[in-house]
């Protein structure tokens, strides 16, 4: 399992030119255990706002399988050996994104009541299907084109927008190593 692991980390560097970083996960925050510290830092390339990811295979409609890339979060702080990770999952995390099908864009955020992730979009913009692939957008600082949910429901709020409420397909308690791109 370990190895099936460690070889799909290993994709990423054929996908993003050699640029990504490996890192364990050497502590996570008692308070906001979705957070964590990982065991590089500036004198291994680690900046602030480096894209974490983690790649995770899906079947497609047609049953293949393929490798896609999760986004964990994102560096915030950096000292030579460590650097500190906030993920998309804490409540102080804001994310540009984009709906893969519909190119709508919008901003994920997290309802800290139903512990959900959730895509913000204006109720003018195309309609939004359980299913879609919510991704990193262009406007975003951390890389383009990045998973961080699937659609799981739909609600509109009284306000312009509308909530798209995101199922992300993996445990984070349950990573010990990301790349870092």
């Amino acid at each position: 399992e370990e190895n099936i692991r460690l070889k799909s980390l290993l994709e990423i560097k054929n996908n993003y030119d050699s640029k990504s970083i490996f890192a364990k996960i050497v502590s996570r925050d008692s308070l906001k255990p979705n957070n964590f510290i990982v065991d590089k830092g500036s004198k291994d390339g680690l900046k602030v706002n480096s894209s974490v990811i983690y790649p995770i295979k899906i079947k497609t409609s047609n049953g293949l399988s393929t490798t896609i890339y999760q986004l964990i979060g994102r560096v915030y702080d950096v000292t030579d050996e460590n650097a500190k990770v906030l993920s998309i999952l804490d409540p102080d995390s804001k994310i540009s994104a984009r709906n893969l099908r519909t190119n709508s864009l919008g901003t994920v955020l997290v309802d800290d009541k139903k512990k959900m992730l959730y895509f913000e979009v204006r109720k003018d913009d195309p309609l939004i299907k359980k299913g879609d692939a919510i991704v990193t957008s262009e406007l975003s600082t951390l890389s383009e084109g990045l998973l961080i949910g699937l659609v799981e429901s739909i609600e509109d709020t009284p306000s312009i927008y509308r909530r798209a409420y995101l199922n992300v397909p993996l445990d984070f308690y349950k990573i010990t190593e990301v790349a870092i791109i």
